[in-house]
């Protein structure tokens, strides 16, 4: 009976388990994962950031600098002429630029296009989806397609390298160039037998993922303008490709790459250079076809499922949590190594459904476990022997939230209870509130002997004490300017008035010296910084070891001048950071017997622009920020608890 039960119960959990993997498959096959994939993807280049490009790809763009010596667009074309003279030992030019009206210098734009022999125009497709034909000097001079159809998010990704438009088939811009710059007859491309465009009429074939270098700005760039004054000689583009187009924003559509946003658009002629790029050095994205992926994910789903109904829930969601992220290192080692692109959405959602499936049914069996369970105890506060009343059958997880589920059998066990529960948590609760009271009064109590006593202690040094009062106060300002947590704020309000303790164990004569320091007396007191840290050093109590990192590192500055250790930069605790300048802005306020107090502004002025004994490079550069948003309220705190 129990194997017949188990045979049925895991028939279910294979059934169920297909059935979400059937979902996966048609949803994918569907394209509903695609967006995650893409941004997937997109993720991946900036995360594995630029690399370097081919430096003897080189654009030439047509600027507003072009404009503004040659006149409004669109520019003669006698001097593109000029620009194929000027270039003429470039491995191979490819002018982005489309030319089908007529123009009166075509024939002298044919003949240098003929002369210097490795020239490449683009090919447009007109409204009636057919190739427009080049006016007639420049019908010879090699063509390819500038066709790059982004995908539904305008992000450009992909390019095919054959377009069949009205039955004629060409090849892409960048192919094109680049069996030019090899030196080899540009083949006869043969018909695509990819996918149909968007528009009718139009066929593609030869499809590559870009592998996209960098942002734009990411290739050598020259103006046209520079090249007609003649600023670069003909030898300097020796060996170079130079890819000739539009660079200024407004005279055409510019286009999103993963790299860009809408505010940092690419050029065309830029996309077609990254093109280029992949053509010569082999290195375009690979994709990883569905006929690998399906498979191998759905086994991985499964293998994971039966690990997971073996395993405890801690367990199971460490290995999810786990499996997710080596599969993600994995997808981006292998794009950023191999250049291969594992789309991850339908693999990582198979585990996760494995996961859910799993839990689903852990629940669905404690459920079945606790109805049994219910259904006993109530049998026998009826008074009814256990399995002499046959019961409602189970519903498990299905009838978990329904009105005849738990939540009744609960229901009742809570009323059986709830008496004795009445009393006891009103026991707890009235122990408790004792219990907190009588901790709120030892808090108060020993807070407020440790603050008299360093009022004490300042007070032998200053008179009434109140200057630790205010740091205290300075502290807690700047500490919620920053956003810190609110216990770290109480904390650091509580502990900073102990950063002068140490002063406890310096001589009155040095203490209370009314001249300058000698030295060695000078020496002397630089130690109450370490006499205060070894005082409060042994507690282990959070806000004394806050008092103790405070009292030992107040001196130390930014830059390193500080003492007693000379740290610099995040190695000085921040807490000891934010007393820093509390303490530098009260004791400028504050008379000396060895200075008179300044006002507010002057004190400000001094920290933030330095004098001979101050500068603003000894406080951390965001603390002294919240310090100057904050002066008009250092300024009423000061002026509220005055030094008698």
């Amino acid at each position: 009976m129990r194997r017949t039960s188990r045979i049925r119960h895991f028939r279910r959990q294979a059934l169920v388990l297909s059935a979400a993997m059937a979902v996966l498959l048609a949803s994918d096959f569907l394209g509903m994962f695609e967006g995650l994939n893409r941004s997937l993807a997109d993720l991946s280049f900036r995360l594995r950031g630029p690399r370097p490009a081919d430096r003897n790809i080189l654009i030439v763009g047509i600027d507003d600098t072009v404009l503004e010596r040659f006149g409004r667009w669109p520019i003669p074309r006698r001097h593109y002429a000029r620009f194929l003279e000027a270039t003429r030992e470039a491995r191979a030019v490819g002018i982005d630029v489309i030319m089908v009206e007529p123009e009166g210098d075509d024939a002298l734009l044919g003949e240098a296009a003929e002369r210097h022999g490795r020239v490449v125009f683009p090919a447009s497709v007109g409204k009636d989806l057919a190739l427009e034909p080049f006016p007639g000097p420049l019908a010879s001079v090699r063509r390819g397609h500038v066709q790059i159809e982004p995908g539904t998010d305008g992000i450009i990704r992909r390019v095919f390298h054959t377009m069949e438009v009205g039955g004629v088939v060409v090849r892409s811009f960048a192919s094109v160039i680049h069996e030019t710059a090899l030196g080899t007859a540009v083949s006869s491309p043969a018909p695509p037998s990819g996918p149909s465009s968007p528009s009718a009429g139009i066929r593609r074939g030869e499809a590559m993922d870009i592998d996209f270098y960098g942002p734009p700005g990411t290739f050598d760039g020259l103006s046209l303008a520079d090249v007609l004054d003649g600023l670069y000689p003909a030898h300097f583009f020796k060996g170079k490709i130079l890819l000739l187009g539009v660079t200024t924003p407004g005279l055409e559509d510019r286009m999103m790459i993963p790299f860009t946003d809408e505010r940092n658009t690419m050029p065309g002629v830029e996309v077609h250079a990254h093109i280029l790029n992949n053509l010569l050095d082999g290195t375009a994205i690979r994709p990883v076809g569905r006929g690998i992926v399906w498979p191998a994910a759905v086994v991985v789903g499964i293998l994971f499922f039966l690990f997971f109904r073996r395993r405890t829930e801690s367990v199971s969601v460490l290995a999810w949590a786990s499996a997710l992220s080596v599969f993600a290192a994995a997808v981006f080692l292998l794009f950023v190594k191999a250049r291969l692109w594992l789309p991850p959405a339908f693999a990582g959602l198979a585990v996760t459904a494995a996961f859910v499936l799993a839990y689903a049914f852990r629940l669905d069996e404690a459920a079945r476990r606790l109805d049994a369970k219910s259904r006993t105890l109530h049998l026998k506060l009826a008074g009814t022997e256990p399995g002499k009343s046959p019961g409602a059958r189970s519903a498990g997880l299905a009838g978990f939230l329904s009105a005849r589920g738990i939540n009744a059998k609960v229901d009742r066990l809570l009323a059986v209870e709830q008496a004795y529960e009445h009393t006891l948590e009103e026991t707890v609760r009235r122990r408790t509130e004792d219990l907190a009271a009588a901790f709120e009064t030892i808090n108060e109590m020993s807070n407020e002997m440790i603050h008299r006593l360093t009022k004490a202690v300042e007070s032998k040094e200053l008179g009434t004490g109140e200057h630790v009062t205010r740091i205290g106060l300075y502290a807690r300002q700047i500490a919620r300017y920053l956003q810190l947590p609110e216990e770290y704020v109480e904390m650091l309000a509580f502990a900073s008035p102990m950063h002068d303790l140490g002063k406890i164990g310096i001589p009155d004569r040095i203490l209370l010296k009314n001249d300058a320091l000698s030295p060695e007396e000078f020496r002397v007191m630089k130690e109450h910084t370490r006499i205060g840290e070894r005082i409060l050093a042994q507690s282990d109590h959070p806000k004394i070891k806050m008092s103790a990192a405070i009292a030992l590192h107040h001196h130390e500055k930014w830059n390193g001048a500080g003492y007693p250790q000379g740290l610099r930069g995040e190695a000085i605790p921040l807490e000891a950071r934010i007393v820093a300048v509390c303490d530098q802005y009260d004791s400028l306020r504050s008379a000396r017997p060895y200075k008179p107090p300044y006002d507010h502004e002057a004190a400000v002025n001094i920290i933030m622009r330095g004098d001979s004994r101050t500068q603003p490079e000894h406080f951390d550069p965001d603390v002294l920020k919240a310090f100057l948003a904050l002066s008009p309220l250092f300024k009423e705190i000061f002026d509220s608890h005055p030094s008698l």
